[in-house]
């Protein structure tokens, strides 16, 4: 369950079936119950009228009085609203082969305006070097920056032969300019004032925008 920004409504999925995931919203009094939306909860709207969702590989703006607003298709797989109430990131997979022999070729991480428009790629996991040999990357788990400016995505980067080469996520600019980290973006990881996020893997790290970053803490095993 996740709650509105203005504290009155709640939003819950009330069915797990994968091709038929469906939502309700309710007031915290548990009453005035709003119609039933189809798709997985990915955020709420500033103003705590819409949701965001991904149904069958759409994203969509859903309002929780009814009506629904397609900003893209494909095979989306996660999906973000940006702070400011401006951006919607999300990613979208590629596949290969088909059946058992199915699997995602490629990733790729797109933004579009709230309201609707063009879409912008971001970034193109398709198009990555791994271990000197042409590979690809997987992205999920879209974060944004609390200002806006920046979204961070997890990663795995594997050759196109299916050789594991690395992890972590990488960070990308409204603009397209990105950068790596070998380690993983916790949830809620990015500092109040946007310009630092933190990392965790082997190490707890405070990292800023220009390049620098201080160990936090050293221990063996995962940091969360």
């Amino acid at each position: 369950p996740r709650w509105s920004p203005n504290g009155q409504l709640l939003a819950y999925v009330f069915s797990s079936g994968v091709a038929d995931q469906r939502m309700a919203v309710v007031s915290r009094a548990g009453t005035a119950r709003r119609p039933s939306i189809r798709g997985r909860l990915s955020g709420w709207s500033r103003d705590s009228r819409s949701l965001l969702v991904v149904d069958r590989g759409a994203v969509v703006v859903a309002g929780v009085n009814g009506g629904r607003r397609v900003l893209a298709r494909g095979n989306i797989w996660d999906a973000a609203w940006s702070p400011n109430g401006r951006w919607i990131a999300f990613v979208h997979h590629a596949y290969v082969g088909s059946g058992e022999e199915r699997r995602i070729s490629s990733s790729r991480l797109h933004v579009v305006r709230a309201g609707g428009g063009d879409v912008r790629l971001l970034v193109d996991g398709a198009k990555v070097s791994c271990a000197d040999r042409i590979g690809y990357e997987t992205y999920w788990g879209v974060l944004w920056s609390r200002d806006s400016s920046e979204v961070a995505v997890s990663r795995e980067t594997a050759s196109a032969d299916g050789g594991a080469c690395s992890g972590g996520f990488r960070v990308t600019t409204l603009d397209g300019a990105t950068r790596t980290e070998s380690q993983f973006v916790p949830a809620d990881a990015w500092s109040s004032d946007g310009t630092m996020y933190a990392s965790a893997r082997s190490s707890l790290e405070a990292v800023h925008r220009n390049g620098t970053r201080k160990t936090i803490a050293k221990a063996r095993g995962w940091h969360y």
